[in-house]
C-alpha cells in the first residue's frame, strides 16, 4: 500500500485528475462522464488509503460507489442522451436556454440520435472554437492550481504533501470550471461532485473523523439526487416533444 504515497503514483493521479476535468468539459457522452467521476473518486480513495484509518477509507469508498450508481441510473433513465444539437447550441452561446420554447424547437434537429447510429458527426467551426477555449481553460486553471499548491505559505497552512494539495486544488478548480461552463444539469452535477471531492481530499486529512465523512457523503448524495431530478425534468420535456 506504500505505492499510493509514492511520487510516481501521485504524479499519475494528478495527470488523471486533469484528464478527468478535461473530459467533463469536452466530452458529451454520459457513459464517459460517469466513468470520469468514478475515476475521480478512485483517485481520492487511493490517496486516503495511506493517510486515513481503514474504516474511514471504507466509508468513503461506499459513499463513492453509491453516488456513482446514482449518476449511472440517471444517465441510463435518459438513454445516455444529452440532446446533442440543442445542448451544443446553448453551451456555445448561440442560443439561450431561457429563449427556447416548444414551438421554436426543430424536432428533427433536437431529437436524440439512435443509440446504434455510428455515423460520424462533424463539428461546426463554433463547436471547434468552444473545444479549444475549454482546453485552454483546463490548462490555465491546472497551472494556477498547481502554482498555488506550490507556495510555502499554502503548505505551511495545510501541512500536507504538496502533491496532495496540488491534486485537491486542481479538482476544485476544474470542478468550478465545469459548473460555470455548462447549463446541462447532469454535467454541472458532476462538476459539483468533483469540486467537493477536491475539498474532501484536504479537509478529511485535516479532520479525520467519521462525522466529517458522513457529512460529505450526505452532501454528495444530495447533489446526485438534485442532479438526477433536474436531468430527468429537462429530458422529459424533449422526450415529450419527440413523441408529439
Amino acid at each position: 500500500m506504500e505505492f499510493f504515497s509514492t511520487p510516481i503514483f501521485l504524479n499519475v493521479a494528478l495527470l488523471l485528475t486533469i484528464a478527468c476535468g478535461a473530459a467533463l468539459l469536452l466530452v458529451r457522452d454520459r457513459r464517459t462522464q460517469v466513468g470520469v467521476i468514478f475515476i475521480v473518486f478512485l483517485v481520492a480513495v487511493l490517496i486516503f488509503i495511506n493517510t486515513l484509518p481503514s474504516y474511514l477509507v471504507l466509508a468513503k469508498a461506499i459513499a463513492a460507489i453509491i453516488v456513482t450508481i446514482m449518476f449511472f441510473a440517471t444517465a441510463w433513465q435518459v438513454h445516455w442522451i444529452e440532446t446533442p444539437e440543442l445542448t451544443s447550441a446553448i453551451e456555445s452561446g448561440t442560443m439561450s436556454i431561457q429563449a427556447v420554447s416548444i414551438e421554436e424547437i426543430d424536432l428533427e434537429a433536437t431529437a436524440p440520435l439512435p443509440l446504434d447510429n455510428d455515423a460520424p458527426r462533424r463539428l461546426s467551426p463554433a463547436g471547434i472554437s468552444v473545444l479549444i477555449f475549454r482546453g485552454l481553460i483546463v490548462i490555465f486553471l491546472s497551472v494556477v492550481a498547481l502554482r498555488l499548491a506550490g507556495f510555502e505559505t499554502t503548505q505551511a497552512i495545510l501541512n500536507l504533501s504538496p502533491s496532495v494539495i496540488g491534486i485537491s486544488f486542481v479538482m476544485v478548480a476544474l470542478g468550478i470550471a465545469v459548473i460555470g461552463l455548462t447549463e446541462a444539469p447532469f454535467r454541472a452535477g458532476l462538476g459539483m461532485v468533483m469540486l467537493l471531492t477536491g475539498f474532501d481530499l484536504v479537509y478529511a486529512l485535516l479532520q479525520p473523523s467519521l462525522a466529517v465523512v458522513a457529512m460529505l457523503a450526505i452532501v454528495n448524495i444530495c447533489v446526485a439526487l438534485g442532479t438526477g431530478y433536474l436531468t430527468l425534468v429537462r429530458a422529459e420535456r424533449f422526450l415529450e416533444v419527440e413523441e408529439l
